[in-house]
C-alpha cells in the first residue's frame, strides 16, 4: 500500500468515543488530560527554539532542536487522540508515531554520541587555569627580555634594531632611523615631515605633552609612556616610549630623544590573557561545583563562591590552616584528624584522591554538608609555589536520602525498632560474637496479650498506638547494647548481649510490669490496659545456631501464654543429644582448622 494510501486509510473504523461508551466523566477527563499534555509538549519546543536564538554560541545545537522536533511529535499524538475519540484516524496516528519514535531513536542516537564530546568540553575547561598559568609564564619570560632588550637599545643608540628618533622642541622629527620607518610604514625622508602630534592618538596626544613640557620646564630628565602612533595605513601601532632632552652649555633646550619600541603584539597578548582570565574566573564563579587552591601549607590562595558558601569561607580565612577552621567527617560521621584531611593526604602522598565522601561541620549548623571531593596537586615552577587543587559537589540531598532508606530498610515503620530482617543479622553477629569470647547472651520475645480483641473492639489505630507505646516502652528500659525489633503482627523480641540468666529474668519482670502499667485513655471515655507474656531463653552450650536460640524463646513464650498470660517464662536447655552434637562438631573444627581467635 502507498503512504498516502496508509495514511488515508481512516474509514470503516469506530471511534474511541465507542470504546469509552460517550461517559462524559472518563471522555473529558482523558480529552482535558491530552490537551494539558498536548500544551506542555508544545511549549518546550518553543522554549528550546528561544532559548537557541538567544544563545548564538550555544554547544551542541543540534540535540535541542532534535529534541524540540521529538516534544512537538508526542505533542501531535495527543492532539490525534482527542480527535480519535470522535473521528477516526488511526492511519495518521500510526505515522505521526512511527516519525515520533523515528526521532527519538535519532535523538537518543546523536546524545550518546555527543556524550563524550560533552566530557571533553568538562574536561577543557578544568585544563584551563594549567594552560592560563603556562600562557602568564611565557608572557613573563617574553616581557623580561623586552626589559633586557630595552637597556641594551639605550646603550647602542646608534645601530639599535629599535625605534630612535630626534625630535625638535615643537614636535619635528628631525632624524629617524630605519626601524623606526619601518614601524610606522614611512621612509625616513617621510617620517621627518611629520610631528609626533600627528601621528599620534588624540586620547594619548594630552598625557604626552604633559610630559613634553615638564621635560621643557625642567622638572624631569626623562618620561617612558605607552601610547598610541597611527600608522601610514591608518592602524594602530602600540608603542612604549622612551624619551630623554638634550640641552646645551647655558641649559637651553636643544632636542629630544626618543627611543620607540612596538609593543602591539604584546598589548594584543596582554588583552587576549586578561579576557582569557576573566573567562576562567567567571566560569569558576558560575561553577555549581566548589573549587578551593590551596598552598602547601593548606593556606587558601583561592575559593569561587560555591566553596566559599559550602565551608562558610571569608577573606580571613586566606592565609589560615585548614585545621583551624572548618571540621571534616567521614562517612561514619567520625571527626577526622587534620593530617586526615584531602590536602595533607596529597601533600604527603603526592596523588591524587578522587571521588572521597564528607562532611563538612559548621558551628551555626545542626546538621553537616556532605560533600564529594576530587583533590590533586599541582607542581609548581620556578616562579610559583606548588599547590593543591581541591573540588567538591555538594550531595547532602542525596546522602540524607541514602541515609532516609538505609533506615527504613532496617527499621519498622510503626514503631521505629529494628525490623525481623536487620534483626536476625544483628542476631547472628551477637551470637557469633558470645560464642568467640565465651560471654552471655540472653533472647526475650514478647507477645501482646489479647491484641486481636483490641484491634476488633477499638479499631486498628487504636492498635497502631498500643504498638506504637509497646515499642517507646522498650527503648526506655532497654540498654545501648542491647537490640530491639518488632518482627511480627505483635511480637517483639529483645536481644540482652553479657547479660545471665538471672538478670535477664529481672529484665524481662521490669519490662512486663512496665508493659501492664502503660494505659491509653480512648475518645470514648474508656482507657485501656494490656499485658504481655515473655519467653526468655538464654545461650547455653546446646544452642547450634541463632535459629536454636530463638525457637527456644518461642517455645518459653508459647509456655508463657499456655500458663495464663502476663507472665515470663524461661526456656528449657537444649536436649543432651543437641549438646552432643555441638560438642563433636566444635571437636572436628578444632582438629581441622587453626584457632583464630
Amino acid at each position: 500500500m502507498a503512504l498516502s494510501e496508509f495514511m488515508q486509510a481512516n474509514s470503516g473504523f469506530l471511534p474511541h468515543g465507542y470504546c469509552l461508551l460517550w461517559k462524559p466523566g472518563l471522555l473529558w477527563t482523558l480529552v482535558g488530560s491530552d490537551i494539558v499534555i498536548a500544551l506542555s509538549y508544545f511549549s518546550i519546543p518553543m522554549a528550546l527554539l528561544w532559548f537557541t536564538r538567544k544563545q548564538p554560541d550555544l554547544k551542541f545545537r543540534g540535540i535541542f532542536l532534535m529534541f524540540g522536533a521529538f516534544i512537538t511529535a508526542c505533542g501531535v499524538t495527543h492532539v490525534i487522540e482527542i480527535i480519535n475519540i470522535w473521528r477516526p484516524m488511526y492511519a495518521t496516528s500510526a505515522g505521526v508515531k512511527f516519525f515520533t519514535a523515528l526521532v527519538s531513536v535519532m535523538t537518543a542516537s546523536v546524545l550518546w554520541f555527543l556524550v563524550p564530546k560533552a566530557s571533553t568540553f568538562i574536561d577543557d575547561h578544568r585544563r584551563m587555569k594549567d594552560e592560563l598559568a603556562a600562557r602568564n609564564d611565557e608572557l613573563q619570560d617574553a616581557l623580561d627580555k623586552m626589559q633586557e632588550s630595552e637597556k641594551r637599545f639605550r646603550l647602542t643608540q646608534a645601530a639599535a634594531p629599535i625605534g630612535v628618533a630626534t625630535v625638535s622642541t615643537k614636535g619635528q622629527f628631525v632624524t629617524v632611523n630605519k626601524a623606526l620607518a619601518d614601524m610606522l610604514g614611512y621612509s625616513e625622508a617621510g617620517l621627518t615631515a611629520l610631528t609626533f602630534q600627528e601621528i599620534t592618538h588624540p586620547d594619548d596626544l594630552g598625557a604626552d605633552l604633559a610630559y613634553v613640557q615638564a621635560l621643557l620646564d625642567g622638572q624631569r630628565d626623562t618620561y617612558r609612556m605607552e601610547k598610541r602612533y597611527y600608522h601610514r595605513h591608518g592602524h594602530i601601532i602600540y608603542i612604549q616610549l622612551d624619551v630623554s632632552i638634550v640641552r646645551d652649555e647655558s641649559n637651553r633646550p636643544l632636542h629630544f630623544i626618543s627611543m620607540i619600541q612596538d609593543i602591539t603584539q604584546q598589548k594584543f597578548n596582554e588583552a587576549a590573557l586578561r579576557r582569557s582570565r576573566t573567562k576562567f574566573k567567571k566560569l569558576l564563579e558560575n561553577l555549581p561545583t566548589a573549587v578551593v587552591v590551596h598552598n602547601y601549607d593548606t593556606s587558601v590562595e583561592y575559593g569561587n563562591p560555591t566553596a566559599k558558601r559550602l565551608l562558610g569561607m571569608s577573606q580571613a580565612d586566606r592565609d589560615v590552616p585548614l585545621n583551624r577552621n572548618w571540621r571534616l567527617l567521614n562517612e561514619d560521621r567520625r571527626v577526622l584528624e587534620a593530617h586526615e584531611f584531602p590536602v595533607p593526604r596529597v601533600i604527603k602522598s603526592g596523588r591524587p584522591i578522587r571521588d572521597a565522601t564528607l562532611g563538612i561541620e559548621h558551628p551555626n549548623q545542626p546538621n553537616p554538608t556532605w560533600v564529594k571531593v576530587d583533590a590533586f596537586p599541582m607542581p609548581g615552577d620556578e616562579d610559583d609555589h606548588p599547590q593543591v587543587v581541591v573540588a567538591f559537589t555538594d550531595i547532602t540531598d542525596r546522602k540524607a536520602l541514602q541515609d532516609k532508606l538505609s533506615l527504613q530498610a532496617r527499621t519498622d515503620a510503626l514503631t521505629g525498632l529494628f525490623n525481623r530482617r536487620h534483626f536476625m543479622a544483628e542476631l547472628d553477629q551477637e551470637f557469633a560474637r558470645a560464642l568467640r569470647f565465651e560471654q552471655d547472651l540472653a533472647l526475650l520475645m514478647l507477645d501482646l496479650d489479647h491484641f486481636k480483641q483490641i484491634n476488633d473492639t477499638h479499631g486498628h489505630p487504636v492498635g497502631d498506638q498500643v504498638l506504637r507505646i509497646v515499642g517507646d516502652t522498650m527503648r526506655q528500659l532497654m540498654r545501648k547494647t542491647d537490640v530491639a525489633a518488632r518482627i511480627g503482627g505483635e511480637e517483639f523480641v529483645l536481644l540482652l548481649p553479657q547479660i545471665d540468666a538471672n538478670k535477664a529474668v529481672e529484665a524481662a519482670q521490669r519490662l512486663r510490669l512496665a508493659m501492664q502499667e502503660k494505659e491509653l485513655p480512648l475518645a470514648s471515655g474508656v482507657t485501656l490496659h494490656w499485658t504481655v507474656s515473655i519467653g526468655l531463653a538464654s545461650l547455653h552450650p546446646g544452642d547450634i545456631t541463632p535459629t536454636d536460640l530463638l525457637r527456644r524463646a518461642d517455645e518459653a513464650l508459647y509456655q508463657a501464654k499456655d500458663q495464663g498470660r502476663n507472665r515470663v517464662c524461661r526456656a528449657l536447655e537444649p536436649s543432651n543429644r543437641n549438646v552432643r552434637r555441638l560438642n563433636t562438631q566444635r571437636r572436628s573444627n578444632n582438629s581441622d582448622s587453626p584457632d583464630v581467635s
